[in-house]
């Protein structure tokens, strides 16, 4: 089966539409009134993908990820490989195109003609990777991280499902929760908590009844 995610920037506008107007129908019901609604991308990519992705730590919240995926996707994103583990960068403008370049150390291939701007570069992908590829394969993720980040060119480590759930950042949103359920071994059941946060009005999963 072919599995297709939702990119990011749209999952997180489908959220923050549903949370806008889940404030103003409250208000209108003579609820919180006026709120702040914040939300991140990160917040919004987990919800809306956490019943697919990471079903099996729903019921089993200590169980492992499956060594065999049940599927694999890539949102249309590609992915680079380095010595030691994937990376994911976009470069789209020409400035940050201009940056990889120098990231990899070849700044010689901004002013190649076959490059010279975006839609020439998705002309001649192929020969772009002939030219990344080989660079990231001799140096390690973060060698090449630490390189692009100085650039300004967006990249980010290909988490393996586990890793997303103890990334620094999951945790420090808080988006994981334990919620009480009585008919499941150990008492508890792991879910996501709504991405939108709502400034005067909780948004918690309750309980199972």
């Amino acid at each position: 089966h072919t599995h297709t995610q939702t990119p990011p920037a749209l999952e997180n506008a489908l959220t923050l539409a549903q949370a806008i107007t889940a404030a103003l129908v409250r208000a209108s019901f003579g609820g919180a009134g006026a709120q702040k609604v914040s939300l991140s991308m990160l917040d919004a990519s987990l919800q809306f993908n956490w019943p697919d992705v990471w079903s099996w730590h729903a019921a089993f919240p200590a169980a492992a990820t499956p060594e065999t995926m049940p599927f694999y996707f890539l949102a249309g994103r590609r992915l680079a490989d380095c010595s030691d583990r994937q990376i994911q960068l976009t470069f789209v403008t020409d400035h940050q195109f201009e940056g990889a370049c120098r990231a990899i150390d070849r700044p010689e291939v901004v002013t190649d003609e076959r490059f010279k701007s975006m839609p020439d570069r998705f002309a001649n992908f192929q020969a772009l990777a002939d030219i990344f590829t080989p660079a990231l394969a001799n140096l390690t993720a973060a060698e090449a991280l630490a390189a692009f980040d100085r650039e300004g060119v967006p990249c980010g480590p290909v988490n393996t499902f586990d890793e997303v759930l103890s990334d620094p950042q999951v945790r420090h949103n808080k988006c994981v929760v334990d919620v009480p359920h009585p008919d499941v071994d150990g008492g508890t059941v792991r879910a996501v908590r709504p991405a939108a946060i709502f400034g005067s009005t909780g948004a918690l999963p309750r309980p199972a009844a």
